[in-house]
């Protein structure tokens, strides 16, 4: 795959929404999963770092997709899928 560049969705007064596409590596699918596991068990947003950034994973999807990192200023929603 291909990774792209980042693409305005739409924008607003409050609102930014950003597109990219990228490889995810492997242990970052990993470590994704197992957060998105234990957020549902306990019905919970535990902590995730995500690189520099400290966020919780929520134990829901977001739209389309699968893993939804949250943050004081913002949501990254992530996928492995390729289509």
């Amino acid at each position: 795959m291909q990774v792209s560049e980042i693409v305005e969705l739409s924008s607003g007064v409050d609102a930014l929404y950003l597109s990219g596409r990228a490889v995810l590596p492997p242990d970052l699918l990993t470590r994704l999963e197992e957060a998105r596991a234990e957020a549902t068990e306990l019905n919970s947003h535990p902590p995730f770092q995500f690189g520099e950034l400290e966020t919780t994973m929520a134990p829901h999807s977001w739209g389309k997709y699968r893993y939804c990192l949250r943050h004081a200023t913002g949501q990254i929603g992530l996928t492995a899928r390729t289509g």
